[in-house]
């Protein structure tokens, strides 16, 4: 009798742990492969909130042949938004908002022999359709991307300063005009998960923001048509996404 106790015990032992191991080996079964977070394969919409940088190229303001020593625009703060939808572990879209407020020119040069500092400051706003390709790999999900869409860039009035000369200290004032343009984007990144519904996303952008333009301006009674240039940026930034 006491040996057929210790039997049955052994028994059910033995059959607990199959269980238990059959149910671990589907619970990690249920993953695409071993480590990939949920995440980052699951089906949904999402929320993207991000920050950083944008340093412009040249800007090349010209009118016709004519193009102006002072186009460097310098960097500006970049604030974004997204909402969007995962349709497998590898798809997903979105639609995004980007905003640039204080990309400025602040240059001097020489003219006729008198050093003239320019002032201007040049702001955009732009929405994208945004398409991705994720690569799930354990903890860390690289993705590329692309987007198209419009531009709304700013460009304030410009302010040239005589620095030196019998003119010193006086200032001409040309007029800014703002211009909708066609944008478009080039997207690298990786998306870290934090937790099942959360992500740190670290991505680099090259964004064409379209066309600049000045207003018409009178000098001397002499009109000067707009002056045109370009509005890229190279957009380094940091987000956080939530997977509803």
């Amino acid at each position: 009798m006491h040996q057929q106790s210790i039997a049955l015990i052994a028994l059910l032992v033995l059959g607990s742990s199959s269980a238990y191991a059959a149910e671990k080996l589907s619970m990690k079964n249920s993953y695409p492969s071993e480590g990939v977070s949920k995440y980052s394969t699951s089906k949904g919409f999402y929320l993207t909130l991000g920050t950083g940088f944008g340093v412009g190229e040249e800007a090349n303001i010209s009118a016709g042949s004519s193009t102006l020593e002072a186009d460097e625009i310098g960097t500006s703060s970049v604030f974004s938004g997204a909402f969007g939808f995962r349709f497998s572990k590898n798809i997903r879209t979105e639609l995004e908002l980007v905003y640039h407020p204080d990309f400025a020119v602040d240059e001097k040069f020489l003219t006729s022999g008198i050093e003239v500092e320019t002032k201007a400051e040049i702001s955009s706003l732009a929405s994208f359709a945004n398409v991705y390709y994720d690569i799930p790999l354990g903890r860390v999900t690289p993705f590329v991307g692309a987007g198209i869409g419009f531009s709304r860039n700013e460009l304030f009035d410009i302010s040239n300063t005589a620095m030196t000369g019998p003119f010193t200290g006086q200032s001409i004032i040309s007029n800014g005009d703002n211009k909708t343009s066609f944008a478009w984007q080039l997207i690298v990144g990786c998306s870290i998960p934090i937790r099942d519904s959360l992500a740190l996303d670290l991505s680099y952008h090259y964004m064409d923001l379209g066309d600049l333009t000045t207003g018409h301006n009178s000098y001397g009674g002499i009109s000067v048509p707009p002056q045109t240039g370009d509005l890229q940026s190279h957009c380094f930034r940091i987000a956080v996404t939530y997977k509803f």
